[in-house]
């Protein structure tokens, strides 16, 4: 503890020096401090004594002196003063100073007169002495402002009272002469209504009443942990109040509750320091008010009294000012007591406002003089707007080096030299020592300048802070309030931590958890055992355990409510050679950290990065890791990661000498993480790829690229050694590993994530590899399918009206996710197709009842899948636990009921999994896919090993409690430590027993006392007969209560016995989660089957629930195309490929969709006697798109198993679908409207196949209508002669005309390869109503300003071509003014007409081409013929102008 003065020293005044500024050395209430040595009997009233006197008039002493005589002695029980008090120093106190007690009244306590104090001296020490533990309220009248401390000590000689102020400082002082108040006692009625009175915020179970309580403290806005009061706004003013000279066991950075149920946490001291004055201002007298908290129940990481003195700022920074570094001379540490606070003087720190913000640096505008701005880089993406700007100035004052032309990374680059860090901030070290800047200051920028881009959530005690930048950030972000002062500060509680961190993390923000890891009892131990010339530490440590970003959280509570993988994609682009023409080749690695799966993948890409960009729209990563530099991806390729997601959060990381630097350093760096040798061998023993790919040590898919890179001939198929290809494919595979194992490392999640994870290829990057069709497995969805088709977001971005979510009747998070994969991935093969179906159709039938009693037992399973990954991460760390949750973390939640929960709802999880696994297999299927799920012996295991989990402990007692208690016969350390526990009880009702003999008396028992556990209590009937070898220890009336040296060798040999079952208990919950992770293997393939059977289940679900008729689809493999397409005889297969619906609905008018009802059934047939591609018109809003989407969707729903709304289908297995359809442009890329329209198409004839189904949807719109109408001839025929799949073709170009067959084929009777249909409308007025056909326009002139035609939509597919697209229709429904509709009809009726005028006269130009050939080809004959045909084209010309 801080020594005490003695009532003759100064007061030393409230002002600190900047060095100072943080050192507040506190003490828990009514604790005595030091005894005070014997003042000078000369010794002169010191000048902070003589203010004191002149706090209050003598009038106003004499005149409250007997009222606050009596209310003092009324007080709470005194507290005894020490037994050594200071010796009588009635000299020290000036002339004619009062010594009446203190008073006790609100407002003001004038002291009392000299002889009102002589006739009650008696009474007076009574007070005196009473106020000794009371806390108390002196007002300073040049600072205008209330300062709380601890009365710990009273002088009777002199009447004065030792006050030790909460800032640190401590002073003797007259009360009687001071004007103060007497606070309530903690926990008493009378506190606990003023506190309810100063709350300002209440944080309750009901979150809608959080926030409440007194404005001023929380200022305006809606934040839930606003600023408490005028005095609660000081919050811990120094970081290292923890660590004082005794040790630093005392602080005050919150209540010292222990981490209780609703601990309070005391947001300020009194506040006293230099910007105390600046921030109350004369008014603030308001005694501090507390911001109740929702506390744990559960055990700290201490215990008692160390809990207590650690609640209270173990090493925590000052809530409200958090820094206060300057540059110049420092303010002296002590001033008379009544000079008033100054701000620390600013010297020489900046003679001029600075200037203007680095490009791509945040700046933080001020209030510069001169008419200057000032500007800081804040590192991280802040609002400037508001309270900010009023921090600005500072700021720019305090931390020069974040000037914009200052700022620099870790090595000293500035952002415009090449490899500058973002990440990293360079903080000059002389500015620490300049600045006078304390060691819990130095300890918050060493993180922060580890982490310039991202948020600190910084833990002092049990609240997370934000300082500076950071708190911009959280209220903006978070809600939050600036605490009161002039540098930004806010915080929030231990228990708001995982909804405020996913907040920042979702945001887009990374953000760097940073825990104590160290208790105010080491840190005096580690100063304790400092080495002769060590510095001693004043705060405690502390370490970044955690790093989270949208795409890294872990935590049950931050992704529960997000069933869908959270992906981070790792992206490398390997360059092909100089003047070589190959494609790039593009390596990537996904990771969903929540459930350990990493996919792996490498490809050649085409020029437009279509393969990379099918991968970003299946997966939807919500974060990219790219590597660092201009040069290290394509501007192709770097632009579309940047454009084809909805902003993800993006990295950059460097490759040098990293581990994406090549293959083999990314093979060390993940190797590390296998293998049991890397535990005896060493890391570069261990680490080699080659020597942990032939142990078998690394994930097979690992070691197969790791051969291949090798150059092994047995990674190859064929056993050939592998080609080039392989090993470039190979190389980019794991390069993309090694940077996202260097992104993992760098999120402190490596070894928690790649030791368990699964590793996957990525779907379709090893097929690019395979050559032909049958080779592939799947069917083909690129991205812009799953974009128009809209399988799993929509345009919006949510999931509303998606296929995903009209079929998702899934019952857990992973079975939705394992549906997700079959909907982005559907089979291709028949008779995979065929086992899904198969399953399906017998859990709509025959396994209905044993399908909803799985669904029932699967209804309340969390998301087990998660659940797996988190246990061994934490079991496969030392002590348990990983991140926060670690043992060495100081928490007072209590982590290990979180890690108790956690594992009891594994084990509950796993039964409930294991029931519907039983319920189907009871029901006996028959299906072979359902038989390979639900059957076999390995559930046998199962059930074996669940029985031994649940006889391991009592699990239900384990979750109410938050403790394991392992069952006897579990853990064999707990069993023998019960065993000792049992025998040294025995041991004790002997000598009971014996005792009771001995003195013949069965009254005897054993009561506890204090810290005895087992003494014994005698009645006096036998007292007569107690030996003198007892040694009496307590009594009571009628008994006497005695030890032996025999009894105390018992109870120590008790008290050692259960501290060795204590210390058995600390290891039993990790051995549990060790022994449940050890059958990991067995509770995937749990997982597994049962993600399947949800899926299978949700399809039967989606099938009996949708409205309409539901068809099962069947499904074939393609035969070989013949040399026509004719009609199959006698029912046989058509060769070739083909697709014939009837009466084909939307998904969404079947499975619950807006407006389902809506949808008009059609018949289609393509292939299979029929053209296989269909060339359609109709008017717009037509249905022509509507169409191609509801074809495309069967198609797929078809494939992944599903049943399809139609009355029936029949198709072949398709390869790939591919959509061109809507219209969108890439400016970032630069690439216009068309521009993407035919690179989409573009892809899509390179890729289609004659097993293929494509659907395009007015191509060649976005340029002139003769160039695209050319185009869109020219792509029709290439896909009707060369390509020759089956298709639709949607467009307005009415010319167009459905290429002929080949003279072959026409001769063998096939039909065309394209045929013309319509989406048939009914036009008032042209006699077509209720046929199905718009009929074509009535010959004759029409008037100007005639009606627009009405155009009834009939959404049938009828043949033949429509004639327009009665576009003015659509003008009139939308809106369009009257007058802007009739003139567009005028137009349009005028252009019809050049239209026909034009065509009349190419035939009568073709006529007469026609008779000058024939006339030249037979020297005039058949000229009359000609003459006759020219003759009559020309009246038809005529006829039509």
């Amino acid at each position: 503890m801080k020594k005490a003065k003695t009532p003759s020293s100064s007061g030393g005044g409230k002002q600190r020096s900047i060095a100072s500024f943080f050192a507040v050395q506190t003490r828990p209430a009514g604790e005595a401090g030091a005894a005070p040595t014997k003042p000078s009997a000369d010794k002169e009233p010191t000048q902070d004594q003589s203010d004191k006197q002149q706090r209050t008039s003598p009038a106003e002493t004499a005149a409250a002196a007997k009222e606050a005589t009596a209310a003092a002695v009324a007080a709470s029980a005194p507290k005894p003063a020490p037994s050594t008090p200071p010796p009588a120093a009635a000299a020290a106190a000036p002339a004619g100073a009062p010594e009446a007690p203190p008073s006790v009244d609100a407002a003001k306590t004038p002291a009392a007169a000299p002889g009102a104090a002589k006739k009650k001296g008696a009474k007076a020490a009574v007070a005196g002495a009473a106020l000794v533990g009371r806390r108390v309220s002196v007002f300073w009248p040049k600072d205008q402002a209330w300062f709380e401390g601890d009365v710990d000590d009273y002088d009777a000689a002199t009447g004065k009272h030792h006050v030790a102020y909460d800032d640190g400082d401590d002073e003797w002082l007259s009360l009687g002469a001071e004007k103060h108040r007497v606070l309530p006692a903690k926990g008493s009625a009378e506190a606990r209504r003023a506190a309810a009175k100063r709350r300002s915020v209440v944080l309750s179970d009901d979150e809608e009443e959080a926030g409440g309580g007194d404005d001023s403290a929380g200022g305006d806005d809606d934040s839930d942990y606003a600023a408490e009061s005028d005095d609660e706004d000081e919050v811990m003013e120094d970081l290292e109040a923890e660590a004082d000279s005794d040790g630093g066991a005392d602080s005050d950075c919150e209540d010292s509750d222990g981490g209780r149920p609703g601990g309070k946490r005391k947001r300020g001291g009194a506040g006293k320091g230099a910007a105390a004055a600046r921030k109350r201002g004369p008014a603030a007298a308001a005694p501090a008010a507390a911001v109740a908290t929702p506390g744990s129940a559960g055990r700290t990481p201490m215990g008692g009294a160390a809990a207590a003195a650690a609640a209270s700022t173990p090493g925590g920074f000052g809530a409200a000012t958090p820094f206060a570094c300057g540059d110049g001379a420092a303010t002296p540490a002590t001033a008379p007591r009544g000079t008033p606070r100054t701000p620390a003087s600013g010297g020489s720190a900046l003679s001029s406002r600075l200037g203007s913000a680095t490009p791509g640096g945040s700046a933080t505008p001020g209030n510069g003089g001169g008419g200057g701005v000032a500007q800081v880089v804040l590192g991280v993406a802040a609002s400037q707007d508001g309270e900010v700007a009023r921090f600005s100035a500072k700021m720019a004052e305090k931390f020069p080096f974040l000037h914009p032309n200052r700022i620099k990374d870790a090595d000293g680059r500035r952002p415009t030299d090449p490899g500058y860090n973002p990440r990293t901030l360079q903080v000059p070290p002389s500015w620490f020592r300049d600045a006078k800047v304390t060691e819990a200051q130095q300890q918050w920028w060493r993180f922060k300048a580890a982490n310039f881009d991202s948020v600190l959530l910084f833990k002092v005690g049990k609240f997370y802070e934000m300082f500076n930048m950071d708190a911009y950030v959280g209220v903006d972000v978070l809600g939050l309030s600036f605490m009161k002062g002039d540098q930004a500060h806010a915080g929030f509680p231990e228990a708001a931590y995982s909804s405020m961190a996913e907040q920042l993390a979702r945001a887009g923000y990374r953000v760097v958890v940073v825990e104590q890891t160290e208790t105010p009892e080491q840190l005096a131990a580690r100063n304790a055992a400092r080495g002769a010339g060590a510095k001693k530490s004043n705060v405690v440590e502390r370490r970044a355990v955690a790093v989270l970003s949208r795409g890294t959280l872990t935590d049950a509570e931050m992704v529960g409510a997000s069933p869908d993988a959270s992906y981070v994609l790792a992206v490398i682009e390997l360059e092909p050679a100089p003047h070589s023409h190959d494609a790039p080749v593009i390596g990537a690695c996904a990771v969903d950290a929540a459930a350990g799966h990493v996919l792996l993948g490498a490809w050649r890409d085409d020029e437009v990065r279509l393969t990379l960009r099918t991968h970003l729209t299946s997966l939807r990563p919500v974060e990219l890791v790219m590597p660092r530099g201009a040069e290290a991806l394509g501007d192709t390729t770097r632009a579309l990661l940047k454009c084809a997601l909805r902003a993800p959060q993006m990295n950059e990381l460097p490759v040098d000498d990293g581990p994406a630097s090549s293959g083999a350093a990314a093979l060390k760096a993940v190797s590390r993480h296998f293998a049991p040798a890397a535990k005896g061998k060493g890391s570069a023993a261990a680490a080699t790829d080659a020597a942990a790919a032939s142990e078998g040590s690394l994930p097979p898919l690992l070691a197969s690229l790791a051969a291949r890179l090798g150059g092994a001939a047995a990674a190859s198929d064929d056993g050939a050694a592998p080609s080039e290809e392989a090993r470039a494919l190979s190389e980019a595979s794991l390069r993309a590993l090694g940077l996202m194992a260097q992104f993992l490392s760098d999120g402190l999640l490596d070894g928690a994530v790649l030791p368990h994870a699964t590793f996957e290829p990525l779907g379709g990057a090893e097929a690019a590899a395979r050559a032909g069709v049958d080779a592939a497995r799947y069917m083909r969805l690129d991205g812009a399918a799953l974009e128009n088709l809209e399988l799993l977001e929509n345009n919006g971005g949510g999931t509303a009206g998606t296929l995903l979510a009209l079929i998702d009747h899934c019952t857990t998070p992973f079975g939705r996710r394992r549906l997700r994969r079959w909907l982005v991935r559907p089979l291709f093969r028949a008779a995979e197709i065929g086992a899904r179906q198969d399953a399906v159709e017998e859990l709509m039938g025959p396994l209905s009842d044993a399908a909803g009693a799985a669904r029932r037992a699967l209804a309340g399973v969390t998301d087990v899948e998660r659940t797996l990954a988190r246990l061994a991460a934490s079991a496969g760390c030392e002590g348990g636990g990983v991140g926060r949750e670690a043992s060495h973390v100081v928490l007072y939640e209590d982590v290990a009921r979180k890690r108790v929960k956690r594992l009891v709802g594994a084990v509950r999880d796993m039964g409930a999994l294991r029931k519907a696994l039983a319920a189907l297999e009871k029901a006996g299927p028959s299906s072979a896919l359902l038989t390979s799920l639900v059957g076999g012996g390995v559930w046998e295991e199962m059930e074996g090993a669940l029985a031994e989990m649940e006889a391991a402990a009592n699990w239900k007692e384990a979750e109410s409690t938050g403790r394991v208690v392992p069952r006897r016969g579990a853990n064999s350390d707990h069993d023998d430590a019960c065993d000792l526990v049992d025998g040294v009880q025995e041991d004790l009702k002997e000598y009971l027993g014996q005792t009771r003999s001995k003195l013949q008396c069965r009254e005897i028992s054993y009561v506890s006392q204090n810290k005895e556990s087992h003494v014994l209590e005698v009645p006096e009937s036998a007292q007569g007969r107690v030996p003198s070898s007892f040694l009496l220890v307590s009594q009571r009336k009628g008994f006497k209560r005695y030890t032996t040296d025999r009894l105390k060798t018992l109870v120590g040999l008790l008290a050692e016995a259960e501290e060795a079952k204590e210390k058995a208990m600390g290891g039993v919950l990790q051995a549990l989660e060790k022994k449940f992770v050890a059958r990991r293997g067995l509770w995937a393939a749990a997982v597994e089957a049962v993600a399947s059977l949800d899926a299978l289940m949700a399809l039967a679900g989606a099938a009996v629930s949708a409205e309409g008729l539901m068809c099962r689809p069947r499904v074939l493999d393609a035969l070989p195309a013949a040399a026509s397409d004719a009609p199959a005889a006698g029912g046989a297969q058509p060769r070739g490929p083909f697709f014939r619906a009837s009466q084909l609905r939307h998904p969404a008018g079947a499975c619950g969709g807006a407006g389902g009802g809506g949808f008009v059934p059609n018949d289609v047939a393509l292939g299979a006697g029929a053209p296989r591609l269909l060339l359609l018109t109709g008017p717009n809003m037509g249905g022509k798109s509507t169409l191609l989407r509801q074809v495309c969707l069967a198609a797929v729903l078809a494939q992944i198993g599903a049943w399809v709304p139609a009355e029936s289908l029949e198709m072949t297995a398709m390869d790939g679908v591919y959509v061109r359809m809507g219209a969108r442009d890439n400016i970032l890329v630069g690439q216009s409207t068309f521009f993407v329209e035919l690179n989409e198409t573009g892809a899509m004839l390179r890729q289609a196949t004659e097993a293929s189904l494509v659907a395009l949807d007015e191509l060649g719109r976005g340029t002139a209508t003769l160039d695209g109408a050319a185009i869109a001839s020219a792509v029709l025929d290439h896909l009707s002669h060369s390509t020759r799949c089956c298709g639709l073709f949607a467009t307005h170009y009415h010319q167009l005309t459905p290429p002929p067959a080949d003279g072959a084929a026409a001769a063998a009777g096939a039909p065309p390869p394209a045929a013309a249909m319509h989406m048939a409308c009914a036009v008032a007025g042209e006699g077509a109503e209720g046929e199905g056909e718009a009929a074509p326009p009535a010959g004759g002139s029409t008037e100007a300003g005639a009606p627009v035609q009405e155009v009834t939509f009939l959404y049938k597919l009828a043949s033949g071509a429509c004639p327009k697209s009665y576009g003015t229709n659509v003008a009139r429904l939308a809106g369009l003014p009257a007058a802007v509709v009739a003139r567009a009809a005028e137009v349009s009726l005028a252009h019809e007409a050049c239209a026909g005028a034009g065509a009349a006269a190419r035939r009568v130009l073709d006529a007469a081409r026609a008779v000058v050939a024939a006339a030249r080809a037979g020297g005039g004959g058949g000229g009359g013929a000609g003459l006759e045909a020219l003759q009559g084209a020309a009246r038809e010309a005529l006829a039509e102008a």
